[in-house]
């Protein structure tokens, strides 16, 4: 994960030397703030963690 977001802030500032914006809060697509996409971005995620957890036994009834 370190690694995915090493490689991502590595493009991110070439872009910005290269005269790109560094950060940029408008997009092309569907969804036009940067901001609200990242968030949409994460709803499936922390969707699938909370399936897996739930289907997951926790750790403390294997101790007991």
């Amino acid at each position: 994960m370190l690694w995915g977001a090493t490689i991502m802030i590595l493009v991110d500032h070439l872009l910005g030397y290269e005269g790109g914006k560094f950060l940029e809060t408008e997009t092309d697509g569907m969804i036009k703030n940067g901001s609200l996409l990242g968030i949409v971005m994460l709803i499936p995620v922390l969707f699938i963690w909370f399936i897996t957890l739930f289907i997951s036994k926790p750790q403390r009834s294997l101790i007991k």
